[in-house]
């Protein structure tokens, strides 16, 4: 049995793999023979024209309708890495006084 892959028609987000021969679609989602099978985790992911797996941006995946709960993660998982490159660049002692005190005031606002 061979994957296919579930996506949003205008997209092309994968919503979802099967390995049904005929999966039910709703009427905004085509389904895509997959020549080997691929994995959707760390996504969202999209096929390009060529069939290939690339990393759908955060608006494509909305558009596409993926799950709310996956997006807020995504922009949690963001946050913490720009909290945690703040607090970086706030513990270099180099880092001149005026441009420590800017950095600080925009670590306040994301807390």
């Amino acid at each position: 049995m061979s994957q296919k892959a579930i996506i949003h028609t205008a997209t092309r987000v994968i919503r979802r793999l099967t390995t049904d021969p005929s999966p039910p679609l709703a009427l905004d989602e085509t389904a895509i023979d997959l020549p080997q099978p691929i994995d959707i985790g760390g996504g969202p992911w999209k096929l390009d024209m060529a069939g290939q797996q690339v990393k759908a941006t955060e608006t494509e995946a909305q558009a596409a309708g993926l799950d709310e709960a996956y997006l807020a993660q995504q922009r949690q998982t963001r946050l913490a890495n720009l909290k945690a490159a703040l607090d970086d660049a706030l513990a270099n002692e180099l880092m001149p006084a005026r441009m420590r005190a800017v950095i600080q005031r925009f670590r306040e606002l994301l807390d």
